[in-house]
């Protein structure tokens, strides 16, 4: 999926991601638009942003693309959230979690209508009634792997209540450093200090607890440490 928050230019950057099955015209006489694309993972579905740029649809609607790797869908999410990134290749359940808590971030295309996981488990479960009372793992609750999970226990003919599910992939805290607009990275976790979460952070102290109104919601932070 690719998501964008909602923005005056959400039609143009829509152009462009699906440039490669629209007939689309060149700009004219428009100011060129500056926007960073984050990548969940490196997946072959992102392939048309590239695609795209190479084939020049970027330059034609006014639009100067950069791609970057997000680190992840819940990293990339946030960046998307708080104006370090402009559009994002990610699933679409963390983006139904984000806008059913007040977020407002729209999907301009899809070049999948599967959910490529696969569902494994231990060599002793030989059947679907081997998994009941048994705990399955997900990167996090309400991600994508999430989802994929539900959906296979009920193509096995159980539910969640049959299973224990459990966060697998970690919660460990975020690090950023706060610079310049042009040195922003949401990868490396370099934001900018004008973005709204840089301008949140600055003059914070260890303990403090911030609330930053993104574009997409409000989102909580809990400042640990500083360096």
């Amino acid at each position: 999926m690719y998501i964008v928050k909602n923005s005056p230019w959400l039609g143009r950057a829509a152009l462009s991601a699906v440039a490669l099955m629209l007939a689309a015209a060149p700009a004219s006489a428009q100011q060129t638009a500056e926007i960073k694309v984050g990548l969940a993972a490196l997946v072959n579905t992102a392939l048309p942003l590239h695609l795209a740029e190479a084939g020049g649809f970027y330059a034609k609607n006014g639009l100067k693309v950069t791609i970057v790797d997000a680190g992840g869908g819940t990293r990339g999410g946030r960046a998307l959230a708080t104006g370090e990134l402009q559009v994002m290749h990610v699933g679409l359940s963390g983006v139904a979690d984000i806008n059913g808590k007040g977020g407002d971030l729209r999907v301009i295309a899809s070049l999948s209508n599967v959910m490529r996981f696969v569902f494994f488990s231990d060599p002793k479960v030989r059947s679907a009634a081997d998994l009941k009372g048994k705990s399955i793992g997900v990167s996090s609750l309400g991600s994508e792997s999430d989802s994929a999970a539900s959906l296979a226990l009920r193509q096995l003919g159980l539910s969640r209540s049959d299973v224990t599910i459990k966060e697998a992939g970690g919660s460990k805290p975020e690090s950023y450093q706060l610079v310049g607009a042009a040195e922003a990275n949401p990868k490396d976790g370099r934001i900018s200090n004008e973005s709204p979460l840089g301008r949140a952070l600055l003059g914070r102290k260890v303990g403090d607890d911030i609330k930053v109104n993104a574009p997409s919601g409000t989102i909580s932070f809990r400042v640990v440490a500083i360096n």
